[in-house]
């Protein structure tokens, strides 16, 4: 995406309080150990590649919403 014109868009919106964002009651007591297969074997996931910085371009285009306001 390098020299590329990008649109970015950006949603300002509360956070719903009321919103579980917990494991449900006792779901590691349920799941520990379930697995019966094969034993699992995480690869080597490589070399990852090189990525260009967004962050910067957020908190300007942050920056620049409340400076406008």
């Amino acid at each position: 995406m390098r020299n590329q014109d990008l649109e970015v868009i950006v949603i300002y919106q509360p956070v719903n309080q009321n919103q579980q964002i917990a494991w449900s009651r006792r779901f590691f007591e349920r799941t520990f150990g379930a697995w019966q297969g094969e034993t699992l074997v995480r690869e080597s996931q490589g070399k990852l590649p090189e990525r260009d910085s967004l962050l910067g371009v957020i908190f300007w285009i942050i920056n620049l919403n409340f400076d406008s306001h």
